[in-house]
């Protein structure tokens, strides 16, 4: 069965003037479903609504997070609940069908993760399928979400649309975004040309391999730097994750001398201000579900670079997943078609004004 297009995000579009609680990941952590409930709650807000939200995240006790989703869910009396994904499992899955019934809301399930319901019990896959009926609503981010859903025999409702989970960063934003980064990245900027940048959440592996692409992007950037000295690549990696796995990637560093030309940017940044200083933008994921990081990219005309592990937009390069001579191949071609020569002298990047340090602005309040 062939999925339904996707359509530009909507689901937030018309709701005005009401109470919204949102549950789901809050940043920080930054991370594709966090910035996307954050760009939402803003939007909500500009829109002229009551935004709570209940980030889960924040509690290791399950008995806790029981207890507080119920005071929750309680306390707002909401108009709508916007439920993100179903990573958290049964009980909460539960509690917000129930919810709905005592409080009256109307219930939106907006789901991001294609990988979660593959590795669920046939209980909960049991479960989601007899109370999805009561769902007013059901967003599915991206094909891959869908496909999950027919491949683990869940119906999709009638209310049921394939969204973008892209929205437009905060433009005004980006001075006090730009703040956060480190006064070496910008001496790293200034230093190297072509500039390709990627991220991942946290080093993690699929199946004994890395499933970002960290060491893919490394082996690329050994392999380019004969033809084109000059070259460096950005990570941005907001947390460690797998520590021996990040032994191995800095060991693989050392023994091919690239020091000079990677640099980690670590902690909890927003990406898309550097995607605006760099030639390439490339994602070497093993596994992917709708990436708000390549519409990112292509929002700001930034050449981007796919494997194919995922449906991609029409604009980027896509290679097979695991064929690192069609990955050099790809960025050799973009770099061309950008101008630049083996010799590596292009000079566009040399011509963006840097910022001075700033005050970094403080975190914004959560109500849990």
């Amino acid at each position: 069965m062939s999925a339904p297009p996707i359509t530009p995000h909507t689901y937030s579009d018309n709701i005005m003037h009401q109470r919204v609680g949102i549950i789901g990941p809050y940043p920080p952590p930054l991370g594709g479903i966090s910035v996307h409930i954050q760009r939402i709650a803003d939007k909500l807000k500009q829109q002229h609504n009551n935004v709570q939200i209940f980030d889960a995240t924040n509690y290791g006790s399950r008995m806790l997070r029981w207890k507080k989703m119920i005071q929750f869910l309680h306390r707002r009396t909401a108009d709508h609940i916007h439920y993100h994904t179903l990573y958290h499992g049964s009980i909460e899955w539960l509690l917000v069908i129930v919810g709905q019934i005592v409080y009256g809301y109307k219930l939106t399930l907006i789901d991001h993760d294609c990988r979660n319901l593959y590795t669920r019990s046939i209980i909960f896959k049991s479960l989601v399928r007899i109370t999805l009926s009561r769902v007013y609503e059901q967003i599915l981010i991206g094909t891959t979400t869908y496909q999950a859903y027919i491949d683990n025999n869940i119906p999709c409702i009638k209310n049921m649309k394939i969204e973008s989970a892209f929205l437009p960063p905060d433009l005004n934003k980006k001075n006090a975004i730009m703040a956060t980064y480190p006064p070496e990245l910008w001496v790293f900027l200034k230093n190297h040309t072509p500039l390709i940048s990627m991220n991942a959440f946290a080093l993690v592996l699929l199946n004994t391999q890395d499933l970002y692409g960290i060491d893919t992007a490394l082996e690329l950037l050994n392999r380019l730097k004969n033809k084109y000295p000059n070259i460096g690549l950005v990570c941005a990696l907001a947390q460690i994750g797998n520590e021996q796995h990040f032994k191995k990637i800095m060991h693989f560093i050392t023994e091919n001398n690239l020091q000079e030309q990677v640099f980690f940017l670590h902690g909890q940044k927003e990406l898309w201000p550097l995607l605006t200083y760099c030639d390439i933008f490339i994602r070497p994921t093993l596994s992917d579900g709708f990436s708000v990081s390549i519409e990112e990219a292509l929002y700001f005309n930034v050449t981007t670079i796919a494997t194919d592990a995922a449906a991609r937009p029409p604009q980027v390069i896509v290679y097979p997943v695991g064929d690192i001579n069609a990955g050099e191949l790809a960025v050799q071609q973009a770099l061309y078609a950008q101008g630049f020569d083996c010799t590596s002298m292009k000079l566009q990047n040399k011509m963006h004004t840097f910022p001075p340090a700033q005050t970094v602005p403080q975190q914004p309040v959560i109500e849990e």
